[in-house]
């Protein structure tokens, strides 16, 4: 997550894994996964400097809007099912997400393996779920889906349909 300020002939540069991403003035999130970066824009604009437009002009991304890039492309992403910048105050905010994307989000705050059994992966669920302690976030999910949190040790846990 970065922020930055207006500074006329200082803008703030991001050089990720997949491209140079120039910060004008707002708040932004670079997430890069293995196969393409994920900028996500929460307020401000940001500049796409290394992936111009057909008429070469830099690409501009406003507040709001999300946009997926690899080596060669950036395309313009459909809405996140998550706020893309609450992991900053320690949650995950998401919205009508399926169960197996929410539960590598947790994944990624926890050590061991979280499973997600593929007869309940496209599951919905929405909310604000706290990453201070994930095996009470596990724990609030048969609450409101049709689940069972199975732990085969601490660190191996598969999320199951309930029985």
């Amino acid at each position: 997550m970065v922020t930055c300020g207006r500074d006329p002939g200082r803008a703030l540069r991001v050089q990720g894994r997949h491209g140079l991403f120039e910060g004008l003035e707002g708040r932004f999130v670079v997430r890069q996964d293995s196969d393409c970066t994920r900028l996500s824009v929460t307020s401000g604009r940001v500049v796409i400097r290394s992936h111009p437009n057909s008429d070469g002009t830099p690409i501009q991304v406003e507040a709001g809007q999300n946009y997926l890039i690899t080596p060669s492309t950036a395309t313009l992403a459909p809405p996140l099912d998550m706020d893309a910048g609450a992991w900053a105050d320690g949650l995950i905010v998401t919205r009508n997400m399926r169960l197996a994307d929410f539960l590598n989000e947790v994944g990624r705050y926890r050590p061991g393996y979280l499973n997600c059994a593929a007869s309940i992966a496209d599951l919905r669920l929405s909310g604000v779920f706290r990453l201070e302690d994930t095996d009470k976030l596990l724990a609030v999910l048969p609450r409101t889906l049709p689940v069972q949190i199975r732990y085969r040790t601490r660190w191996w846990i598969t999320v199951e349909r309930l029985a």
